[in-house]
C-alpha cells in the first residue's frame, strides 16, 4: 500500500500493488496514479518537494532522475526522526480503521477491484461524504472545521503543476549513467 498526504490540504490518496516489497517501478506507477489528473481524483498535479523516508526504491537511480527532471526536490526525514513524516504516517493509521476495516464486510476479488474501492473511499473521505462521519480538517487557524478538497482547490493555477504524459515520464526515468571501457575484443 502507497499513501499519499498532501500536507496544505491533509488530502489522501491511496494505492495498492501486488508486489514482495518495494520496488522502482512500483514506486513509479505509484507517482504516475498520485500525480496524475486521469486517474479519476481532483488530487493532482507534480509537487515542488517530497518528504518520505530512505526505502530502496525512493533511492533508485532511475527515481531519482525522475524527480529531478520533473524539478521535484525529495526530502529524506533524518534517522530517528519518523515524526518528521507524520502526516503520512496519519494517512496510513486512516486508511487502516477507516477504508480497510470495511473490507471485511464489502470483500474484494482483485487488485483492481481493491483499487477502485481505494479511490471512491478516498474521494468520498476528502470531500466529506462519507454517511454518518465528519471527515472534516480541523487545524488551528481555521475558524472552522473544512473538507480536505475544500482547501486543495484552494490552490492556484499557476502553483498546479501538471504531470507531462506518462510515456515521457518513464522515458525520464533512466538509471545512472555508467562509463564503461570497450575492448576490441569486445
Amino acid at each position: 500500500r502507497y499513501v499519499m498526504y498532501d500536507r496544505a490540504s491533509g488530502a489522501l490518496k491511496v494505492w495498492y500493488c501486488e508486489a514482495a516489497g518495494e520496488n522502482q517501478h512500483s514506486l513509479f506507477d505509484f507517482l504516475m496514479f498520485a500525480w496524475s489528473k486521469d486517474a479519476g481524483s481532483l488530487l493532482h498535479g507534480v509537487p515542488l518537494f517530497l518528504l518520505w523516508d530512505k526505502g530502496s526504491a525512493n533511492t533508485s537511480s532511475a527515481i531519482k532522475n525522475l524527480l529531478k527532471h520533473l524539478e521535484v526536490t525529495p526530502l529524506e526525514h533524518e534517522a530517528g526522526n519518523a515524526r518528521a513524516k507524520g502526516g503520512v504516517e496519519g494517512g496510513n493509521n486512516i486508511v487502516e480503521t477507516q477504508f480497510e476495516s470495511r473490507l471485511r464486510f464489502q470483500p474484494v476479488n482483485d487488485i483492481a477491484e481493491l483499487n477502485a474501492a481505494a479511490l471512491a473511499w478516498a474521494e468520498a473521505y476528502n470531500a466529506n461524504l462519507i454517511p454518518g462521519q465528519d471527515t472534516r480538517l480541523r487545524r488551528a487557524g481555521l475558524v472552522e472545521p473544512v473538507a480536505r478538497y475544500d482547501l486543495w482547490q484552494l490552490i492556484r493555477a499557476e502553483q498546479l503543476r501538471l504531470l507531462p504524459d506518462v510515456a515521457v515520464c518513464r522515458a525520464l526515468m533512466t538509471s545512472r549513467p555508467v562509463e564503461r571501457k570497450v575492448n576490441p575484443d569486445m
